[in-house]
């Protein structure tokens, strides 16, 4: 079974710029500025409540301390507890102030039995440019250039795909459940956001991350339906819609994929961001949800998890996640931004994760892809059709490092429908040491 998995990693597009050493994907329990295997993360300490404004959810700081920690102290500083949970013998607190939250996190770093506080940075999604769909035939012959320019559609017509059925899983805007090329992947889904129908065509959205447990999509609604939205969508289309059903596009792995979904971005009903949207809370929090779903089931199968996001600056919160989930057996594939700088960015530079570029249809690397040597490979970013969320037989062309890293979702998806016994470790080296690398003029640039 592992030939057609290596003939398609040797043809998938895109350039290897990690030294192998620099990102393992061990288990460990970091508290330290060093990641395992000396990657240095780069954290943000912030100096004034301007800064918390800028880059956080304002008013919310998200504390881990040790068993048996007195949680009246919040209270004495004016904190309100507004969710918890316990994990590894520690407890996570997400508590909140409305004003003054720089001295309040200055003080519960001083409290005892704290192992660290943080305020709860907010991460954005990575979409560069969107298009309007104007074409009426299958997409998969007119436009995927993606297909083709990788090879995967001939490794589709050679190989076919494995006999396992696996999962795979998006942190994102949610999806349009009954599209056409999207329901009958779609397994079940959480939301961090309720939602009330207007009536118009657009739905209210409330935060719901301080309860604890997530909104039910059920298996009938669309959940990526306000303006602005429709990310998720595009995404899921890339990993795994229908294929050979005569509509739209075809997935990377377009059959025996089973989608769990996340919604943690929501627009309100004129396409602005609403309190709660892309918190590390909502992002991380939904990531723990699926662990813990995987462990309570007993899913022994690597579950890959696409994260078309970051922004926030490196934290304990997502690290301590990052490595829940890597013990576990759950790994995140994530984009690695947008700003055409040569920089690190998370979640995509943490150990044990992928991070993922975009190229465009000529094998170039596309100028909005950030670059550095956290990079795991490049895939196809650039003017890539896929499903929309306006109806339920939308499709729409997109650009950005968010439309290249569920490419590189839907390649482990398929890898393990053939092996589904494949550690997050196994897939990510193989699909870094097996790809075939662009001529060094064409590269992302490794970062010094």
């Amino acid at each position: 079974y592992l030939a057609p998995i290596i003939a398609i990693l040797l043809a998938v597009t895109g350039c290897n710029v990690v030294d192998n050493l620099s990102k393992n994907d061990a288990y460990k329990d970091d508290l330290t500025n060093s990641a395992p295997g000396h990657v240095q993360y780069e954290f943000f300490t912030p100096t004034s409540e301007q800064d918390l404004m800028e880059k956080s959810f304002y008013g919310y700081i998200i504390v881990k301390t040790m068993a048996g920690f007195d949680e009246s102290g919040f209270s004495k500083l004016g904190a309100e507890i507004k969710d918890s949970f316990e994990s590894n013998g520690a407890i996570y607190y997400h508590i909140y102030k409305e004003n003054n939250v720089l001295g309040l996190l200055n003080s519960v770093k001083a409290m005892s039995s704290v192992i660290y506080a943080e305020p709860d940075f907010l991460n954005e999604l990575h979409t560069a440019v969107s298009y309007p769909s104007g074409l009426d035939d299958p997409y998969l012959t007119s436009a995927q250039y993606s297909y083709y320019i990788t090879q995967m559609k001939e490794a589709l017509e050679t190989y076919g795909v494995g006999s396992y059925e696996v999962y795979n899983a998006l942190v994102d805007t949610g999806i349009n459940i009954p599209h056409v090329d999207l329901n009958g992947l779609f397994h079940h889904g959480y939301s961090m956001f309720s939602k009330v129908d207007n009536g118009d065509g657009t739905v209210t959205y409330t935060f719901v991350g301080d309860q604890n447990e997530p909104v039910d999509m059920g298996t009938t609604d669309n959940w990526d339906i306000n303006p602005g939205e429709g990310h998720g969508s595009h995404v899921a289309g890339t990993i795994a819609a229908a294929g050979n059903n005569s509509v739209g596009v075809a997935g990377v792995c377009p059959v025996n994929a089973k989608l769990i979904v996340y919604k943690c971005f929501a627009k309100d009903a004129g396409g602005a961001g609403i309190d709660g949207s892309g918190s590390n809370w909502a992002v991380y929090g939904s990531y723990k949800h699926l662990i813990d779903w995987k462990v309570a089931n007993s899913i022994t199968q690597t579950i890959p998890v696409n994260m078309s996001l970051g922004g926030s600056p490196a934290n304990y919160f997502a690290i301590d996640m990052v490595n829940y989930g890597l013990a576990n057996d759950v790994f995140i594939i994530s984009s690695s931004g947008n700003s055409g700088q040569n920089m690190a960015t998370y979640p995509a530079g943490y150990a044990g994760c992928m991070a993922i570029g975009a190229t465009n249809g000529t094998d170039e690397k596309v100028h909005f892809s950030t670059s550095g040597n956290f990079l795991s490979v490049a895939a196809p970013g650039y003017d890539i059709v896929s499903c929309g969320s306006r109806n339920d037989n939308d499709y729409q062309f997109k650009s950005g490092t968010s439309m290249a890293a569920p490419f590189v979702t839907g390649l482990a998806t398929y890898m393990l429908t053939f092996v589904p016994t494949l550690t997050p470790a196994q897939i990510k080296q193989l699909i870094e040491e097996k790809i075939f690398r662009l001529p060094a003029a064409r590269c992302i640039p490794m970062q010094h």
